[in-house]
């Protein structure tokens, strides 16, 4: 098969051509369908990025841990779609559906000067229709970071560390800059990740010393040393608005920082999250879903294709060059690092923090497609499967309810209309206790203020519209009589949107 591709250009560039085309279309119906999950962390995001347009921030949400928030720049970024529109949706394609529609393929297929030309396709089809086209059609903070996890790689395995010129001074800097920024999107992904390049490079840096030693050209190993500040300095620069908000505001975030390397994790975060067994079968399962297939034959098949390898390596079928061990040696050092840092942190690890594996084991998978043609062959048969799952479900999602944000739109529109010019107030019914998604959406659509904090002070209006559930329970029952006890207030009507439910209550 790859024969044929390799001798047939034409068709080669129009499966090319219709790779691209059918994640993009997928990604634009989704917006054109307002399919965007909109919830606490984007809607609170969304408001940080709203106040940075009119006074500039130099820190981000808050992270997990208490006192260290995010860097800055993905309010930032957000605060750049919010210059053209207050929509979420409009938001969400200026800063995820160009950079993973656009900027990602442009990237990505630059790997086609390590791989062949099919298996870098079967690696772009795979990532896009495993959750590609969700990062590209949703609004979170740790979705740039397989964006970045690309550059990053590409620009290491691209870098010859044993060789000083200006460009690749200039691009080991742009690499360092990146992996800070990935720490200020996604923290705990890019702790491991740093820890996986620190990996990376010291076991570089001793098989060059080894080699040099033996070969007496120990200038060699001293040009890596130097690569190494020109990493670390491009990854300080991302922090300095950090360090200069830290500087005006007596450096307690440093402090909690320190805190927690010293405590290790311990005791610094009061909640359990996955335990090693759960965090294993995560890393595995992000393998498992961009094949589509079961855990256990996503490690059978995983464990039979090094097996493969090796035994072929060993009979000289298969060539590894310098840039295919430095792959191996890169990709290898990356996982330990993401296994080190989340199998032995105390603090809790989540499903989201392996956000960003999941390219890891794309460009695993690329490398063994090209290396192995009967992997590329099932690669094939499997990217060809994903379509059609994914083209199915979408199918199936259009025929089903509105999305979150039109059911959330028509909820304060419903409201609006109905109260006209009156006076009245909102309140609405969150787990988390706040509502971010409402305050942003009543600013956004009818220019009217409501906390986020439910407890801030706010007059009460004769009229109060409660959201709530549609489903009730005695948490929702209690938030209806502790808003609007029933010894003040009564009922006028009731609207059922979606799995919403508005309830007008009036005072006697």
């Amino acid at each position: 098969m790859h024969h044929y591709f390799s001798n047939n250009q034409k068709l080669q560039q129009i499966i090319l051509f219709f790779a691209i085309l059918l994640p993009f279309i997928f990604t634009i119906a989704h917006l054109l369908l307002n399919d965007l999950s909109f919830w606490y962390d984007p809607a609170r995001d969304l408001l940080l990025a709203w106040g940075n347009i009119t006074k500039p921030t130099l820190i981000g949400p808050p992270s997990g841990i208490p006192g260290i928030f995010y860097g800055p720049y993905w309010i930032w970024l957000l605060s750049i779609g919010l210059l053209f529109s207050k929509n979420p949706v409009f938001v969400t394609f200026i800063t995820a559906t160009i950079p993973y529609i656009i900027l990602f393929p442009l990237l990505w297929f630059r790997f086609t000067n390590f791989f062949d030309k099919t298996s870098v396709l079967l690696g772009w089809i795979l990532f896009m229709f495993g959750n590609g086209i969700i990062y590209a059609t949703q609004l979170w903070n740790p979705y740039p970071a397989p964006l970045l996890t690309m550059t990053i790689i590409y620009l290491l395995i691209t870098i010859e560390f044993t060789k000083i010129s200006h460009r690749q001074l200039f691009l080991t800097a742009v690499a360092g800059f990146l992996i800070g920024l990935l720490i200020n999107f996604h923290i705990s992904f890019g702790i491991a990740f740093s820890c996986g390049v620190a990996i990376f490079y010291l076991s570089h840096l001793l098989l060059t010393l080894l080699r040099s030693a033996k070969d007496k050209r120990l200038p060699i190993f001293f040009n890596e040393l130097i690569y190494a500040v020109y990493l670390g300095m491009g990854c300080l620069i991302t922090f300095l608005p950090t360090i200069f908000f830290e500087s005006r505001h007596g450096f307690h975030q440093t402090q909690a920082l320190l805190h927690t390397f010293y405590m290790y994790g311990g005791g610094i975060v009061g909640v359990q999250g996955m335990n090693k067994i759960a965090i294993l079968q995560a890393f595995f399962i992000t393998y498992a879903k961009l094949l589509h297939i079961s855990l256990f034959i996503a490690i059978i098949l995983l464990a039979s294709t090094l097996i493969l390898l090796v035994i072929n390596k060993c009979k000289n079928i298969i060539i590894f060059r310098e840039k295919d061990e430095k792959i191996i040696l890169l990709i290898s050092s990356l996982f330990a690092g993401v296994l080190l840092i989340y199998l032995t942190a105390k603090n809790p690890v989540w499903e989201y923090h392996f956000i960003g594996v999941d390219v890891l084991f794309i460009i695993l998978l690329t490398f063994f497609s090209a290396k192995l043609p009967i992997i590329r062959k099932g690669l094939l048969l499997l990217a060809l499967y994903s379509i059609c799952i994914y083209s199915i479900t979408f199918v199936q999602s259009m025929s089903n309810n509105q999305s979150q944000l039109i059911q959330q739109k028509q909820v304060v529109t419903t409201i609006s209309n109905d109260a006209k010019k009156n006076k009245y107030t909102v309140y609405a019914y969150s787990p988390s206790i706040y509502i971010y998604e409402y305050s942003y959406l009543f600013r956004w659509l009818i220019r009217k203020d409501i906390p986020y904090d439910p407890g801030a002070a706010q007059k009460k209006a004769q009229t109060i519209y409660l959201i709530i559930p549609k489903v009730r329970d005695t948490k929702v029952n209690d938030f209806i009589s502790y808003r609007s006890p029933s010894s003040k207030y009564r009922t006028v009507r009731i609207w059922q949107i979606g799995v919403l439910t508005i309830i007008k209550t009036v005072v006697h």
